[in-house]
């Protein structure tokens, strides 16, 4: 009669081997589920940016006066930056993409003019890769980029119509 007084250590080392790959696995899916999570937020964050961005710049472009849209020549070269004066209050206003050099994604700031002279306040993050506006007659078409970490690009477009009046 054999005496039953525990594991012996191959026993023991089997079954250390199969929980190691049962760990490995369960941990395995557990990164790969919070990466996905993690990429998927980045590109939330960057959708919301854009949407936000859009959504203000087209607002107030088309309350600009079409002739006073600089630079003038957006039919010909695309720009990254744009100014105007508001019809209904004489006001200068404008959009530009401010990326600090040697870095990837920037913010896009709203110029505001006040009492003292004018400044530059951001509208987005800084996950903004790309904005370019280009003209056809009295539309202004309006493309943003943006990235953040691993999420894939996000890009949105749109046409805004400039308000015709007497000047235009």
């Amino acid at each position: 009669m054999r005496r039953n007084q525990g594991f012996t250590f191959i026993e023991m080392l089997i079954a250390l081997t199969i929980m190691a790959f049962v760990v490995t696995g369960i941990s395995l899916l557990y990164l790969s589920g919070y990466r996905s999570y993690v990429r998927e937020r980045d590109r939330i964050e960057v959708q919301e940016n854009l949407r936000i961005a859009m959504a203000r710049m087209a607002v107030k472009i088309k309350q600009a006066k079409p002739d006073t849209i600089i630079p003038e020549n957006l039919d010909e070269v695309p720009s990254s930056h744009i100014e105007f004066t508001l019809s209904f209050s004489e006001k200068s206003s404008g959009y530009r993409l401010d990326k600090k050099e040697g870095e990837k994604e920037g913010e896009i700031e709203e110029k505001f003019e006040g009492t003292g002279g004018y400044t530059w306040l951001p509208v987005t993050g800084r996950v903004i890769t790309k904005l370019v506006f280009t003209r056809e007659g009295n539309s202004i078409t309006i493309t943003i980029e943006g990235e953040k970490g691993k999420s894939e690009k996000v890009r949105l477009s749109t046409e805004v119509n400039l308000r015709v009046g007497e000047s235009g």
